[in-house]
């Protein structure tokens, strides 16, 4: 009777915790629609009056975990834990956030942006310490039930929420047309991973999902959404077929992706290259793309090592006014600098070495081409930084799982070893 007791208060803390972390995870991942209708004017005092509870619900969670982070480390201080490995590169980016807004002498809420960014930084590696299965099926869950609500509401409203003439400035759930890809690419590496970690083969509903969300990218006319789950059906399609240990190293669809973006982004500034792609029909601009890039460049050159912080706009082709250089890595290295910048890939790097280092390789074939893909895409548009956070968290998360279950199997294979090795002699 104690027994059951304990183990029915055990399964409400862990219910209890998961329940907290999926609301508490809500704040940072504020849908896109609503900032759209604040610069669109549309009801804007009321969408004013609900941006307003994300921040300062995210500004309460954040200094409560950045508190319970502190504690934390001052009483583990001579520990080290290999789940913090991704911790000391994204806590130096996002510093340099707010050290970068108090130089270039803009306001409190600037700063807020540094703090958002290291609250859910300490909320991640909290819940990661908590447990790596908790964490995943968190992810699992939220990002499913966001992904879910992006796919339908472009499928109901397929002009957007605001019936746009041009798809352009459409609104729908997550934001633009383009904003829905990285909370896909997301969910279909946790559903992915988690299910292979305990069924050992890849779930059909992972293709199911992904033909889902590459429909909605052709109803909202996504060229990224449907380049990014095209790739990835194909690698579906491919990996469910070969069905071989390793189909493809995780560090190869790595390599591909830089060499990829270094080609793009010094062949766009190469007149040869130019030349090449004009005389192929290819838009050279990568739909006015460069120019943002080249004003990014500019503001880095200005002040290298803290940027021109995060209120700094760009202007397009036609002179509207952008926030975002259209780049996370060019966005970053513009708003903050060289060393924020340098953290930020440090992480990503740091990642990576966890993919190529796992002894699970088939597993870390599937999330490596995934992680791939999601890098790629944030090197043509600029997103909320808490994407790039918790991909790498959850990478981490899936790695470690795959390690403990890795190790099981293995102790019990030598264990069986030893008992028939035992019972022939």
């Amino acid at each position: 009777m104690r027994i059951r007791m304990k183990i029915h208060n055990t399964n409400w803390r862990v219910r209890k915790s998961a329940i907290l972390l999926f609301f508490c995870f809500i704040p940072f991942f504020q849908p896109g629609c609503i900032d759209s209708f604040i610069a669109y004017n549309i009801n804007s005092a009321i969408y004013e009056v609900v941006r307003f509870l994300f921040n300062s619900s995210k500004l309460a969670i954040s200094v409560i975990v950045v508190t319970l982070t502190i504690v934390k480390m001052m009483n583990n201080r001579r520990e080290r834990n290999k789940k913090t490995v991704l911790f000391p590169y994204f806590f130096i980016s996002s510093c340099l956030v707010i050290v970068s807004n108090v130089y270039n002498h803009f306001g409190i809420g600037s700063v807020f942006v540094g703090i958002y960014e290291i609250g859910f930084l300490c909320l991640c590696e909290l819940a990661v310490e908590k447990g790596d299965g908790l964490f995943l099926k968190v992810l699992m869950a939220f990002f499913g039930v966001y992904s879910i609500i992006g796919a339908c509401s472009a499928f109901i409203f397929p002009n957007g929420f605001n019936h746009a003439a041009d798809i352009h400035y459409a609104i729908f759930f997550l934001g633009s047309k383009n904003a829905s890809v990285n909370a896909y690419l997301l969910f279909l590496m946790v559903y992915s991973g988690v299910f292979y970690l305990r069924n050992n083969i890849l779930p059909v509903g992972s293709f199911l999902y992904a033909l889902l969300f590459l429909l909605s990218g052709f109803v909202m006319q996504s060229s990224s959404t449907i380049i990014s789950l095209g790739l990835l059906i194909l690698f579906y399609i491919v990996y469910g077929v070969l069905k071989r240990e390793r189909f493809i190293r995780p560090w190869i669809s790595f390599v591909v992706v830089i060499l990829g973006l270094l080609f793009i982004y010094f062949g766009s500034a190469s007149p040869r290259i130019v030349h090449l792609l004009s005389y192929l029909g290819r838009d050279i601009t990568y739909s006015g793309r460069t120019i943002l890039w080249k004003q990014a460049i500019d503001y880095f050159h200005a002040s290298p090592i803290l940027g021109g912080g995060s209120r700094i706009t760009f202007s397009n082709f036609s002179g509207t006014i952008q926030y975002g250089a259209h780049s996370q890595y060019f966005d970053r290295l513009a708003k903050y600098g060289i060393i924020s910048f340098a953290g930020m890939i440090a992480a990503m790097v740091m990642t990576e070495r966890l993919l190529i280092t796992s002894e699970n390789k088939k597993l870390t074939s599937l999330i490596g081409v995934i992680f791939s893909v999601f890098l790629f895409r944030i090197g043509f548009d600029s997103y909320n930084f808490a994407y790039i956070i918790v991909i790498c968290y959850s990478i981490l998360s899936l790695v470690n799982k795959s390690e403990q279950e890795f190790g099981l199997r293995n102790n019990r294979k030598s264990y069986h070893f030893r008992r028939i090795r035992g019972n022939l002699r």
